[in-house]
């Protein structure tokens, strides 16, 4: 029986490294490129729902003042996640809230006297 001059070698060859390398950077990628959608989806469901409630509570200073206030009611707490700016006419009939989220800059949404549903569309 001959011997084998050479011993079986262990480990992976630079082929194989290189095959996981690419596997984990494109993985890397996908997730970071899916959290900043989730982030952004996220934000902008907090900016919404903080301004739904703040058409709430506007409403509701209409109905028993017979004007909107001419600042945030102390009935609505904000979330910490929003930057509420809050214009109200003079005369009391007319308002408009801009809700923007603090994560995430680029999310802005616009509430009105007559838009109380959260929208894209500048009211001021």
């Amino acid at each position: 029986m001959l011997m084998h001059i050479y011993a079986k070698r262990h480990g992976f060859t630079i082929v194989e490294v290189l095959v996981m390398v690419t596997i984990i950077a494109m993985l890397a990628t996908i997730t970071i490129f899916g959290f900043g959608s989730w982030r952004a989806r996220t934000a902008t469901t907090e900016v919404k729902g903080a301004l739904t409630n703040l058409a709430t509570s506007l409403k509701s200073e209409m109905n028993f003042n017979s004007a909107y206030p001419a600042s945030v009611p102390s009935t609505y707490r904000p979330s910490d996640g929003v930057t509420i700016t809050y214009v109200m006419s003079s005369a009391g009939t007319v308002y408009c809230a801009r809700g923007t989220s603090v994560a995430v800059n680029t999310v802005i949404w616009y509430i009105s006297n007559t838009n109380p549903t959260p929208s894209q569309t500048a009211c001021m």
